[in-house]
Parts: C-alpha cells; structure tokens; sequence
C-alpha cells in the first residue's frame, strides 16, 4: 500500500526549522521489529491487515510532526514505532507477546536528539504503518525467550524473507519450524 499522505520533504523542512537538536534520517526498506502484547488470534489478524497507526485504523488523517511524535508517549501520531534492536522488541512484547519482523517501505530514524538518545529505543517510525505485504512474519516470545514457530501468512516464502526470519526471530541454538497460517 502506498503511502497517502507523506510528504517527506515537509518532514525535513519542519525538521530544520525547528529548534530540536539531532537530524533525521530515512531508510527505505529496511527490516525492523515491533513487539507487540496482544493474543494469538490478533497477532494473525496483524500479520493479514498489516499493521497501522492509531490514526489510520481511526480513518483520520495523520499528524507526521516527528517533533509532536518524540514528545506524545500515547503513540497518536501518523507513526507506528518499530526498532532494530531484537531485545528492545522483547521488552515491548513483555512477558507474553510477539515479536513481527517487517520491512516498510520507508522509516525514519532521529539521531543526535537527547529526548531520543537517553531512550535508547533505537526506535525507527513509519509513516502511516506497515502493510502486509512489508510484514514477513512473527513468533511468540515470553520473558525474553522465542517459543513455538515462527508464523507467515503463505508457506511460499522468499529466500531473503526466509532468512530475514530465522535470522532475526531465533534464539541461535536451532532453527525454528515456520508455519503458515494457511496450513
């Protein structure tokens, strides 16, 4: 899905008129995780639909001042928050949770921004959210720990999706099944 109401230059011109210390800096489908604490059957329904801001699943429009963003902890931005760090992810995911491994078609990382550095989020937001056809798959985590397959919408996965899962939802002591949930 296209995103509709971007416009990327606005955000940097915002950016650089605004007294917030730190740049901004896009990247273009780059994997990233979202920890997620919601039951099984929602985490599939996810993995379907994709995964949206508030504001999107709400059909307004979004408010994509990153400024705005960094300031609200309540997440109704146009941005839907993922990372690069696996143990950020697991913290998000609590201690009942999943973990899904997506690849948008653009995120925004704030570096050198001292509200966003003492976080230690590594967080990188996504405009809009992530469609499905961006999300690769997701397996559970409890306490920090994977258990059971990692899930995928089809058993037709790419190879580079494929090892985009292993590598990033594995423990590193096995290779987890991958299941699709049109098995």
């Amino acid at each position: 899905m296209k995103i509709r109401e971007f416009d990327v230059q606005v955000i940097y011109k915002e950016w650089k008129d605004s007294d917030l210390e730190g740049e901004i800096i896009t990247k273009n489908f780059i994997t990233v995780l979202k920890g997620i604490r919601v039951a099984r059957k929602k985490a599939e329904n996810l993995l379907i639909d994709g995964i949206w801001s508030r504001k999107i699943r709400n059909e307004e429009v979004g408010d994509f001042s990153i400024a705005k963003h960094i300031e609200s902890s309540n997440g109704v931005s146009g941005y839907v928050s993922t990372t690069e760090n696996l143990l950020i992810a697991k913290e998000y995911a609590g201690e009942s949770g999943f973990i899904f491994c997506m690849t948008p078609e653009l995120a925004i990382q704030v570096k050198g921004n001292p509200l966003v550095d003492v976080i230690e989020e590594y967080e990188l937001i996504v405009p809009e959210g992530i469609s499905p056809e961006n999300i690769h798959g997701f397996r559970k985590c409890e306490d920090g720990i994977f258990v059971g397959p990692i899930y995928t919408r089809s058993n037709i996965v790419s190879a580079a999706a494929h090892s985009k899962l292993i590598r990033w939802l594995s423990d590193g002591s096995s290779v987890p099944t991958i299941c699709s949930l049109k098995d």
